[in-house]
């Protein structure tokens, strides 16, 4: 069945575009830029500007909109570290390595991710921070290459107290004086406390670059237990890890605060990986708009409540493996179309589609090279949900 449905997209496509068969040049395949969604590749390791460059028509080639893209010298894992300082010249170094010719591809993230420690009542600490994010926000915007902004990834890798957890135990919001990230803390003063740290991060963003577009993997609904029965009702398996999150919400929140009114944006990842249904994405997407967050955890007054909604931007992350089997093996390449088509049919702007399995870039790796069948798959996927986009509603069916 599910090879039937790609199969119908791929002639539809075809059917359409006259051709669509994979190619080298991404130039042609271009839909009204201001109504057709982004596809942004998420690679398990970050490309360098560097390695881009080395193999610019490589990457030039590539079935995507953007990248989430890293740096050589600039350690992606160190921008939201305090022990490291990075200054504008540094970051600029680095950021404009990145061809300014990319053809389609050219919404390019800078990759964070979330290692190190946080101390959430260290001033200094995250002034640091602040600065750091300044400064790469700064120089993406003066580079004069294609960088639309950043991607945050808020989920936490760390093998240190993870600054999402509030307190102790496997239950949410459960006291503690001296575990957990905000010991001591009321959970009403936890959050308030996160939440100012999400507003300052993302001033510092908007303060280097006005109209940033920062995407962040896990929205506020990471941190609610509901999310997990949204989920099942929709059929979906999942793992409800809101006891591990608590904190990760008003985080959030601070920072799509910070947006409201400006010309920044807050863009929600949507790492569900276990959507697979037209049905459970729009599911989804209503519950990134509307359902999360929880506000009376959230600490949102009716006011807030509704500027949130009217300022959700829900996006999807499409995994490569399927966790829904055991052992996560890879997806084949027509199921893995089918997701990313839906994805991209059913998000607000951007769908990102992580690989682990192959290796999607150019240089240097332990992976073998993507193969074939995949970009032409993710290919045809990108077209065919540019076509049924262009003129019609988000909401078009299977």
């Amino acid at each position: 069945m599910v090879r039937t449905l790609v199969a119908a997209c791929a002639v539809a496509a075809l059917v359409a575009t006259a051709t669509v068969a994979f190619s080298r040049s991404t130039d042609t395949d271009q839909v009204r830029e201001d109504s057709k969604p982004l596809l942004i590749h998420y690679a398990q390791t970050f490309p360098s500007t560097h390695r881009i460059a080395a193999h610019r028509e490589w990457y030039r080639s590539l079935p995507f909109d953007g990248m989430v893209v890293g740096g050589r010298r600039v350690d992606p894992l160190a921008f939201m570290d305090p022990e490291n300082s990075y200054s504008e010249r540094a970051v600029l170094a680095d950021v404009r390595q990145l061809p300014a010719d990319m053809g389609a591809v050219r919404h390019n993230f800078f990759g964070l991710r979330m290692v190190s420690p946080l101390d959430w009542s260290d001033d200094a600490a995250w002034q640091t921070i602040e600065r750091n994010l300044r400064n790469l926000a700064r120089a993406l915007r003066v580079s004069g290459k294609p960088w639309a902004g950043v991607f945050l990834d808020n989920e936490w890798y760390g093998d240190t107290t993870s600054p999402w957890d509030y307190g102790s135990g496997s239950q949410t919001w459960t006291y503690s004086e001296t575990e957990g990230a905000t010991p001591g803390l009321e959970p009403a003063e936890a959050r308030a406390l996160v939440r100012a740290r999400g507003e300052q991060v993302m001033d510092a963003l908007m303060e280097g670059w006005p109209g940033i577009v920062v995407f962040h993997s896990q929205g506020p609904w990471i941190s609610q237990p509901a999310t997990s029965a949204m989920l099942e009702r929709s059929g979906v398996e999942d793992n409800d890890v809101s006891f591990a999150n608590e904190l990760s919400g008003s985080f959030t929140i601070g920072m799509m605060e910070a947006t409201w009114g400006t010309s920044a944006e807050l863009v929600d990842g949507g790492r569900f990986y276990g959507l697979r249904t037209a049905e459970q994405f729009r599911a989804a997407r209503a519950w990134m708009e509307s359902g999360s967050p929880n506000h009376a955890t959230a600490d949102l007054d009716e006011q807030d409540a509704a500027r949130y909604e009217a300022n959700a931007s829900p996006s999807f992350g499409v995994y490569d493996k399927d966790k829904e089997k055991e052992g996560w093996p890879p997806m084949p390449p027509e199921e893995l179309a089918l997701l990313t088509r839906l994805a991209l049919q059913e998000t607000d702007r951007y769908v990102w589609l992580y690989t682990e399995e192959y290796e999607w870039g150019r240089g240097p790796t332990w992976k073998e090279p993507v193969p074939d069948d995949y970009l032409v798959a993710t290919s045809v996927a990108r077209t065919t949900a540019h076509l049924l986009r262009q003129g019609s509603s988000p909401w078009a069916g299977p």
